[in-house]
This record gives structure tokens, C-alpha cells and sequence, in this order.
């Protein structure tokens, strides 16, 4: 019994290490962005929607197909990181992901998504916009921007492609 505690404790500890949730400003965003030698895309999303284990399992299927060619920003719209946390352990998902910070108000979820986005899209592009998926090219600071929760696969072509 003491064992299979210690054992238990320990793969805890191991799923815990591999999986990453960092809080996110839109200057860390903008930064992050601006400052790689790959495209990126930012997707919004909100933890616990109905359909939120396909969502995920949908991230990994894009962060293992395309990760070494484009940067992934998969930021969710929550206050409550064990969220989070909970849909990455239920789906293995090893990859980091973000949560907008904290400190971007207002309090309702939705309208902290717009504000994030405002200030971030402001210092991409010198224009403030809202967005649910954004895709960002590295040539010609050329970005595109969608209200859709499904990432394109032509995007993600057109990414690589430039």
C-alpha cells in the first residue's frame, strides 16, 4: 500500500512536470511573436466549453503534425488554471499551453479575451481587433484573422508555404 502511494505520487509529479500552463500578457505575446524565425498561430478557447476534449485532442494533432514548422499559442479563457490542467491530463496533451493573465480586466471572461486582444493586435499590426484564431506570417508581418474555432489546414499551408 505505501508503495503504490509513493509510485502514485510520483507519476503525478511526472504528468505534472510535462504539462505547462503560463499566464500571458499581450506584450509577452507580441514579443514571443515577433521575436521567432517561425510563423505562428494564436487560437482562443474556453476550458470548459461542451466540446472541449475534441478541441484539445485537435491541438495535439496540430502541435504533433506541424510544431516544428509553426509556433502554437493555445490560450484559454479562464481564471482557473486546474481547469485547464484537468483537460491536459484527460488527453495526454504534452505541450504547454497559455491562459490570458490575470491582471487583463475586466472580470467577465469574454470581454478580458477582447481587451487582450486589442492591446496585443495594437502592437502586431497598429489596429485593434478582436479575434478567436489568429494567423501570423513572419515575411511581410502579413496576419490574418478569423472569429472561427477551427484552425484551416490552408492556413497552416499558406504559414509554411512563405
Amino acid at each position: 500500500m505505501k508503495y503504490s502511494i509513493i509510485l502514485f505520487l510520483m507519476l503525478n509529479a511526472f504528468t505534472y512536470a510535462q504539462q505547462k500552463i503560463y499566464s500571458l500578457t499581450p506584450d509577452e505575446l507580441a514579443f514571443k511573436i515577433q521575436s521567432c524565425n517561425n510563423p505562428s498561430i494564436v487560437q482562443f478557447w474556453v476550458p470548459n466549453c461542451e466540446n472541449n476534449i475534441e478541441i484539445v485532442e485537435g491541438y495535439k494533432n496540430l502541435m504533433e503534425k506541424h510544431g516544428n514548422a509553426i509556433n502554437f499559442y493555445f490560450i484559454g479563457i479562464t481564471n482557473k488554471e486546474e481547469l485547464v490542467q484537468e483537460l491536459m491530463a484527460k488527453t495526454n496533451y504534452p505541450f504547454d499551453f497559455y491562459i490570458i493573465d490575470k491582471n487583463i480586466s475586466p472580470e467577465n471572461l469574454n470581454l478580458r479575451k477582447e481587451a487582450f486582444n486589442k492591446i496585443f493586435t495594437e502592437k502586431i499590426s497598429a489596429e485593434k481587433k478582436d479575434f478567436i484564431t489568429g494567423y501570423f506570417g513572419i515575411k511581410n508581418n502579413r496576419f490574418f484573422l478569423n472569429n472561427s474555432i477551427k484552425v484551416r489546414r490552408s492556413r497552416i499551408k499558406r504559414l509554411i508555404a512563405d
